[in-house]
């Protein structure tokens, strides 16, 4: 994404150039305009989201396969909505117990607005490899069997 935001200036620039003539002849904005500045601080800004939803994503994706290979080795089948509902909800409080009944929705905009928050410069934010690894310890302590039977006797359906 980095590259995307380093390519994607100069070309701005340069479309800038061609087309800003015509644009000030009808005299909508001006160079020195306060449209041009924001659109190009926005490219900056989408690199950063971009890149924070990315990382995001990849811790999640590195807890589910933890999570999936500590399944297989004690024995489980590694369930896919298993899996979601216990990454889901040890990454955005590992503190807590692991809430089963979380429903995606509900976390994805969690997620999003971490994710948001953390490509916002200039802003604090804590020590993601202390959070990583909060995320990782609650994971090797998780009861796997009866959390998986308690997932089995959730999603059972009675005919």
């Amino acid at each position: 994404m980095a590259r995307f935001a380093m390519v994607g200036l100069p070309v701005a620039l340069s479309v800038w150039r061609r087309v800003g003539p015509s644009v000030r002849l009808a005299g909508r904005v001006t160079p020195s305009g306060r449209g041009v500045r924001l659109a190009l601080s926005a490219v900056p800004l989408t690199a950063g989201l971009i890149s924070s939803a990315r990382h995001g994503v990849h811790e999640l994706q590195v807890l589910a396969s933890l999570l999936v290979s500590r399944l297989r080795a004690a024995g489980l089948p590694a369930d896919r909505g298993l899996v979601r509902a216990l990454v889901l909800s040890i990454y955005l409080n590992p503190s807590r117990p692991p809430d089963l009944e979380s429903r995606v929705a509900n976390s994805s905009s969690a997620l999003a607005r971490g994710w948001i928050v953390r490509a916002i410069p200039y802003v604090w934010h804590p020590n993601t490899e202390k959070r990583s690894a909060r995320r990782i310890k609650a994971i090797e302590t998780l009861d796997l069997a009866s959390l998986h039977q308690t997932w089995r006797a959730s999603t059972v359906i009675d005919i």
